[in-house]
Protein backbone atom coordinates (compact mmCIF):
# COMPACT_ATOMS: atom_id res chain seq x y z
CA UNK A 1 0.00 0.00 0.00
CA UNK A 2 2.85 2.47 0.62
CA UNK A 3 3.87 1.96 -3.22
CA UNK A 4 1.03 2.66 -4.63
CA UNK A 5 -0.22 6.40 -2.52
CA UNK A 6 2.93 7.96 -4.34
CA UNK A 7 1.69 7.21 -8.02
CA UNK A 8 -1.89 8.68 -7.45
CA UNK A 9 -0.75 12.13 -7.12
CA UNK A 10 1.66 11.53 -9.86
CA UNK A 11 -1.00 10.35 -11.63
CA UNK A 12 -2.92 13.16 -11.41
CA UNK A 13 -0.03 15.48 -12.17
CA UNK A 14 0.70 13.59 -15.45
CA UNK A 15 -2.51 14.07 -16.26
CA UNK A 16 -2.73 18.13 -15.30
CA UNK A 17 -0.05 18.40 -17.92
CA UNK A 18 -1.91 16.65 -20.41
CA UNK A 19 -4.70 18.71 -20.07
CA UNK A 20 -2.81 21.75 -19.90
CA UNK A 21 -1.04 20.88 -23.21
CA UNK A 22 -3.94 20.16 -24.63
CA UNK A 23 -5.52 23.23 -23.75
CA UNK A 24 -2.48 25.72 -23.96
CA UNK A 25 -2.60 26.44 -28.03
CA UNK A 26 -6.32 27.46 -27.04
CA UNK A 27 -5.85 29.45 -23.79
CA UNK A 28 -2.75 31.19 -24.16
CA UNK A 29 -2.98 33.14 -27.61
CA UNK A 30 -6.25 35.03 -26.90
CA UNK A 31 -5.15 35.76 -23.27
CA UNK A 32 -1.88 37.01 -25.36
CA UNK A 33 -3.56 39.20 -27.44
CA UNK A 34 -5.79 41.10 -24.80
CA UNK A 35 -2.79 41.15 -22.29
CA UNK A 36 -0.59 43.00 -25.23
CA UNK A 37 -3.69 45.46 -25.88
CA UNK A 38 -4.11 46.15 -22.66
CA UNK A 39 -0.09 47.23 -22.37
CA UNK A 40 -0.75 48.96 -25.78
CA UNK A 41 -3.60 51.06 -24.44
CA UNK A 42 -1.61 51.68 -21.39
CA UNK A 43 1.25 53.19 -22.66
CA UNK A 44 -1.01 56.36 -24.39
CA UNK A 45 -1.39 57.39 -21.00
CA UNK A 46 -0.64 61.13 -20.95
CA UNK A 47 0.49 63.45 -18.07
CA UNK A 48 0.54 67.53 -17.78
CA UNK A 49 3.53 68.77 -16.52
CA UNK A 50 3.28 72.69 -15.66
CA UNK A 51 6.84 74.18 -15.56
CA UNK A 52 6.42 77.72 -15.22
CA UNK A 53 3.37 79.88 -14.31
CA UNK A 54 3.25 83.92 -13.52
CA UNK A 55 0.55 86.60 -13.94
CA UNK A 56 0.55 90.40 -15.04
CA UNK A 57 -1.99 93.06 -13.84
CA UNK A 58 -2.56 96.39 -13.79
CA UNK A 59 -3.14 99.59 -16.20
CA UNK A 60 -0.83 100.69 -19.25
CA UNK A 61 -1.16 104.25 -20.73
CA UNK A 62 -0.70 104.93 -24.39
CA UNK A 63 2.35 103.42 -25.68
CA UNK A 64 4.07 99.73 -24.44
CA UNK A 65 5.77 97.75 -22.19
CA UNK A 66 7.49 94.68 -21.76
CA UNK A 67 6.41 91.81 -19.59
CA UNK A 68 9.75 90.06 -18.80
CA UNK A 69 8.64 85.94 -18.33
CA UNK A 70 11.07 83.53 -16.76
CA UNK A 71 13.32 81.05 -18.52
CA UNK A 72 10.97 78.12 -19.28
CA UNK A 73 11.97 75.42 -20.99
CA UNK A 74 8.44 73.41 -22.11
CA UNK A 75 6.87 72.21 -24.94
CA UNK A 76 4.16 75.01 -24.79
CA UNK A 77 3.45 78.53 -23.85
CA UNK A 78 0.15 79.25 -23.23
CA UNK A 79 -0.96 82.88 -23.07
CA UNK A 80 -4.20 84.41 -22.37
CA UNK A 81 -5.36 87.97 -21.98
CA UNK A 82 -8.53 88.12 -20.26
CA UNK A 83 -8.96 91.66 -19.41
CA UNK A 84 -8.18 94.10 -21.81
CA UNK A 85 -10.00 96.19 -24.52
CA UNK A 86 -9.54 96.12 -28.38
CA UNK A 87 -6.90 98.85 -28.44
CA UNK A 88 -4.39 96.55 -25.79
CA UNK A 89 -2.42 94.20 -28.15
CA UNK A 90 0.13 91.54 -26.81
CA UNK A 91 3.30 90.32 -29.36
CA UNK A 92 5.42 87.43 -27.83
CA UNK A 93 8.81 88.36 -28.56
CA UNK A 94 12.08 86.31 -28.44
CA UNK A 95 15.19 88.32 -27.21
CA UNK A 96 16.17 89.76 -30.86
CA UNK A 97 12.25 90.39 -31.56
CA UNK A 98 12.59 92.36 -28.22
CA UNK A 99 15.76 94.21 -28.83
CA UNK A 100 14.33 95.07 -32.64
CA UNK A 101 11.28 96.30 -30.85
CA UNK A 102 12.70 98.38 -28.49
CA UNK A 103 15.44 99.79 -30.82
CA UNK A 104 12.76 100.64 -34.30
CA UNK A 105 9.84 99.80 -33.25
CA UNK A 106 9.11 96.60 -35.37
CA UNK A 107 5.91 94.05 -33.53
CA UNK A 108 6.58 90.69 -33.56
CA UNK A 109 4.34 88.63 -35.56
CA UNK A 110 2.64 86.75 -33.41
CA UNK A 111 0.31 88.07 -30.95
CA UNK A 112 -2.64 88.53 -29.23
CA UNK A 113 -5.90 90.52 -29.73
CA UNK A 114 -9.65 91.79 -29.45
CA UNK A 115 -10.22 88.33 -32.19
CA UNK A 116 -7.83 86.22 -30.25
CA UNK A 117 -7.52 86.44 -26.17
CA UNK A 118 -5.62 82.94 -25.67
CA UNK A 119 -2.26 81.39 -28.26
CA UNK A 120 -0.70 78.25 -27.08
CA UNK A 121 3.04 78.32 -29.27
CA UNK A 122 5.83 76.56 -29.24
CA UNK A 123 8.90 78.76 -30.12
CA UNK A 124 10.80 80.34 -28.08
CA UNK A 125 9.62 83.62 -26.25
CA UNK A 126 11.33 85.74 -23.90
CA UNK A 127 9.27 88.61 -23.14
CA UNK A 128 5.83 89.77 -23.77
CA UNK A 129 5.36 93.49 -25.15
CA UNK A 130 1.97 94.76 -24.20
CA UNK A 131 1.14 97.67 -26.10
CA UNK A 132 -1.69 100.25 -25.88
CA UNK A 133 -2.52 101.75 -29.60
CA UNK A 134 -5.53 103.39 -27.57
CA UNK A 135 -5.52 107.60 -26.36
CA UNK A 136 -6.51 106.44 -22.58
CA UNK A 137 -5.03 104.22 -20.03
CA UNK A 138 -6.16 100.82 -20.39
CA UNK A 139 -7.21 97.69 -17.45
CA UNK A 140 -4.91 94.83 -18.47
CA UNK A 141 -4.97 90.83 -17.19
CA UNK A 142 -2.21 88.88 -18.70
CA UNK A 143 -1.47 85.06 -17.55
CA UNK A 144 1.35 82.31 -18.98
CA UNK A 145 1.55 79.12 -18.43
CA UNK A 146 4.31 76.50 -19.91
CA UNK A 147 3.96 73.31 -19.91
CA UNK A 148 5.35 69.40 -21.39
CA UNK A 149 2.98 66.88 -22.20
CA UNK A 150 4.63 63.60 -21.87
CA UNK A 151 4.14 60.07 -21.93
CA UNK A 152 5.75 58.60 -19.08
CA UNK A 153 4.55 54.56 -20.17
CA UNK A 154 5.28 55.33 -23.95
CA UNK A 155 8.16 52.64 -23.45
CA UNK A 156 5.74 50.17 -22.58
CA UNK A 157 3.93 50.27 -26.63
CA UNK A 158 6.75 48.40 -28.29
CA UNK A 159 6.47 45.01 -26.41
CA UNK A 160 2.51 45.88 -25.74
CA UNK A 161 2.49 45.58 -29.60
CA UNK A 162 4.28 42.84 -29.80
CA UNK A 163 2.92 40.79 -27.34
CA UNK A 164 -0.91 41.71 -29.13
CA UNK A 165 0.69 40.72 -32.31
CA UNK A 166 2.44 37.52 -31.81
CA UNK A 167 -1.16 36.15 -29.76
CA UNK A 168 -3.17 37.42 -32.84
CA UNK A 169 -0.82 35.60 -35.47
CA UNK A 170 -0.99 32.59 -32.87
CA UNK A 171 -4.76 32.69 -32.79
CA UNK A 172 -6.27 33.56 -35.90
CA UNK A 173 -4.87 30.57 -37.87
CA UNK A 174 -5.87 28.14 -35.20
CA UNK A 175 -9.28 29.81 -35.00
CA UNK A 176 -9.63 29.43 -39.04
CA UNK A 177 -8.74 26.43 -39.18
CA UNK A 178 -11.14 25.11 -36.81
CA UNK A 179 -14.08 26.31 -38.39
CA UNK A 180 -12.75 25.11 -42.01
CA UNK A 181 -12.55 21.88 -40.65
CA UNK A 182 -15.71 22.34 -38.10
CA UNK A 183 -17.68 23.43 -41.55
CA UNK A 184 -16.01 20.35 -43.39
CA UNK A 185 -17.28 18.08 -41.09
CA UNK A 186 -20.53 19.44 -41.39
CA UNK A 187 -20.44 19.31 -45.03
CA UNK A 188 -19.58 15.33 -44.54
CA UNK A 189 -22.11 14.49 -41.96
CA UNK A 190 -24.76 16.33 -44.44
CA UNK A 191 -23.99 14.40 -47.26
CA UNK A 192 -23.50 11.39 -45.19
CA UNK A 193 -27.16 12.40 -44.45
CA UNK A 194 -28.40 12.73 -47.79
CA UNK A 195 -27.43 9.11 -49.01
Amino acid sequence: MADREPEAPRKRIVLGAAALRRLAPRIFPPILLVVGLVIAIASLDTEVETTYSTSFSGTLGPGNTTLPIGPWSAQYLEVSMPVGACDLHLYFATAAESSLFNTTGQRPARSLGCSNRSMTTTGPTDALILANDGAADLAYGVSARAYSIRTPLGWLAIPGMFAAILGLFLFVPRFVLERALKMRDDLDFNRQKRK
